[in-house]
């Protein structure tokens, strides 16, 4: 490989005939057999993923803001400092239940378990974002520096909202489960 190319390679296979006993999932179903796999199992790391990047953002924050003076206070005296950390703490417990619910789920093999991790991912990535930001925005000036863990919390927020598929493209997929499962039969218009 030269330097600069990516190892990103396009293969083109035409009349490729493959044994009945060497297919996986089902025949002329690939796609979707890789779609509720890989990716589904890619989603599911995601979720995780950033709900450890929100909480390692909310533990920089309350501990920069107990130790931080301004104005011969501590920051956590605050009160939207305070503000901040008690939204914070409350989009980790949630982002935490989505993914202890995923996993369950998971675990039964329940049918739900796709949507539930598609959900988790959705949260956990944008709170990821939410809390490493204002965990930036608490550590004011020093947020940026090498010293604190926070722009590179925050670097590392972002991609997983576009991983695994687009935080667009989850919120289009729950907007398609929520048409359906909400949807009441004979409701007032």
């Amino acid at each position: 490989m030269v330097a600069g190319e990516t190892g990103i390679a396009e293969i083109d296979l035409h009349e490729v005939r493959v044994p009945k006993n060497h297919i996986i999932g089902r025949l002329n179903e690939g796609f979707e057999y890789i779609v509720t796999g890989a990716l589904d199992q890619g989603r599911y790391s995601i979720a995780w993923a950033g709900l450890a990047i929100a909480q390692e953002a909310l533990d920089a924050m309350v501990t920069y803001s107990r130790k931080r003076k301004q104005f011969d206070q501590k920051l956590s005296h605050f009160q939207l400092i305070r503000g901040m950390i008690g939204d914070a703490v409350t989009k980790v417990h949630a982002a935490r239940a989505l993914c202890l619910r995923a996993a369950e789920l998971r675990e039964a093999k329940d049918p739900q378990a796709a949507m539930e991790t598609t959900i988790a991912k959705y949260f956990t990535s944008k709170v990821a974002v939410e809390v490493a930001s204002d965990a930036l925005q608490v550590h004011g000036a020093n947020g940026i520096s090498n010293q604190y863990p926070v722009a590179r919390l925050y670097k590392e927020a972002k991609i997983l909202e576009i991983i695994e598929g687009s935080s667009q493209m989850q919120q289009e997929m729950i907007s398609h489960y929520g048409l359906k499962a909400y949807y009441k039969r004979g409701g007032s218009v």
